[in-house]
């Protein structure tokens, strides 16, 4: 509802114009339920081999998140230990998003870890970024993709939080 239909359920109350029914009405459309997250974690190592396209992380399921109210956001954050593994191995995480809200892996750079390129790289890396969701299941899959052989991810670590309920 919004604020003015909420708002024409508690006309001024001298004449007794507001009922139990209009209150209930009022709380239930103000209630924000507790914060909703999903976790997911894999500890690898996976061993990276070159895939032009985003492809599912080796030991990577998707993780659901239901929500019964949208569009609403959420705060994603991906964390992982990448190693290139070798000179001249570009090597990005990304999380692709399917189900009642759809954003591909890679869809847009800015929530994207990429590593690597012309030197070697072995580091702690994590990303975080709102994003919308819509109400339903939302699957979160983390995918990677690497310019040649010879990377590995571990420890990934991926938290997503409902910020309004």
């Amino acid at each position: 509802m919004t604020l003015d239909e909420l708002l024409a359920l508690l006309p001024d109350n001298t004449t007794g114009e507001i009922s139990p029914a209009d209150i209930r009405a009022v709380v239930t459309n103000l209630f924000i339920e507790p914060t909703h997250a999903a976790d997911a974690s894999s500890a690898g190592p996976y061993n990276l081999f070159a895939t032009p396209i985003f492809t599912v992380l080796p030991g990577s399921t998707a993780t659901p998140l239901v929500l019964d109210r949208g569009p609403v956001p959420v705060l994603l954050t991906l964390s992982a230990y990448l190693d290139s593994g070798v000179n001249s191995n570009d090597v990005s995480l990304a999380l692709d998003l399917s189900g009642a809200t759809l954003a591909p892996a890679g869809g847009k750079p800015e929530q994207t870890l990429r590593v690597g390129g012309k030197q070697f790289v072995a580091a702690t890396v994590s990303i975080s970024y709102l994003q919308t969701f819509e109400i339903g299941t939302t699957n979160v899959t983390v995918r990677y993709k690497a310019s040649v052989n010879g990377g590995s991810v571990e420890n990934v670590a991926l938290t997503m939080i409902v910020l309004v309920g």
